[in-house]
């Protein structure tokens, strides 16, 4: 005995092979629920399986039957279903592209560390009196192998940027958009954090020392690394990290749920900006 087995929106059902249902096991009314079930086994799909199994069917999937049958659906419970699936898909496609840039920027960081102890090992080498002849030779071509790396994986960084988060990237670089994209676990949870944390991403230990020390707060995290925050003479660096990173909280949130280009908009309001504190 032959039984066909099929996933709708309505539920998992199970036919002969004249098309006489077998087994039924519905789905609730809840289009979220649906999409869950429909991207993977789920427990109505185990049941009909199994008792199936237990009744001594040998149990197919073919396409080609399913034509044969008439099978009614909620058009629009359908509709709803497709479009939850495909936002999901997408979302995770974004995740996928989230996580290569964070292992890229991880990389580099690695490679800038290597690279800064060999060079430092050199100069210990340097400064013995002895020779080390075709050692040293290879030692240095090595490091310039590293350095040459690192410009690709640079370049791939800006690419993957630009692709990805293309407002966020023209407004703090490539790379620092990166780190904050690293930093915070991915662009979407960027775009979700204020303005205020986004300041101070990177500085966490020197906040918990104001915390718990009564230190000075600090004024900046990573994005000080950006020429706008680290060529600002010092009394004013605080309100101007404030107003950059307010500029990245709206730059990361348009990538990350409209994707529209405004950097040319934003660079010339932040630019303004920052002017008018200098002033």
């Amino acid at each position: 005995m032959k039984a066909y087995v099929f996933k709708t929106v309505g539920g998992v059902f199970a036919f002969d092979e004249r098309g006489n249902v077998i087994l039924r096991e519905e789905f609730p009314k809840d289009p979220q629920l649906i999409a869950e079930k429909m991207v993977k086994i789920c427990e109505e799909e185990k049941k009909i399986l199994e008792r199936l199994e237990k009744m001594g069917y040998e149990i197919l999937r073919d396409s080609s039957f399913r034509k044969r049958i008439k099978l009614k659906v909620d058009k629009e419970l359908a509709r709803e279903v497709a479009f939850i699936i495909s936002k999901k898909k997408i979302e995770d496609k974004a995740k996928e592209r989230d996580r290569i840039i964070i292992q890229a920027v991880e990389a580099l960081d690695d490679i800038n560390k290597t690279i800064n102890l060999l060079k430092e090992r050199m100069r210990e080498w340097n400064a013995l009196p002895l020779e080390f002849g075709p050692i040293e030779e290879e030692f240095n071509k090595k490091i310039k192998e590293l350095e040459k790396f690192k410009g690709k994986l640079e370049e791939y960084i800006k690419s993957e940027m630009e692709s990805v988060a293309p407002n966020l990237s023209s407004l703090a670089g490539a790379i620092l958009g990166a780190r904050l994209i690293a930093m915070s676990g991915g662009l979407k949870k960027l775009a979700e954090l204020p303005a205020s944390r986004i300041q101070l991403l990177g500085a966490e230990k020197a906040l918990f020392r104001h915390i718990i020390k009564h230190t000075k707060p600090p004024k900046h995290g990573i994005i000080f690394q950006h020429p706008l925050v680290r060529n600002t003479p010092k009394k004013l660096r605080g309100k101007v990290a404030r107003t950059f990173a307010a500029k990245i909280a709206i730059a990361s949130r348009i990538d990350a749920f409209s994707g529209i280009d405004k950097s040319k908009e934003l660079k010339k309001r932040l630019e303004e900006r920052v002017k008018s504190i200098q002033r």
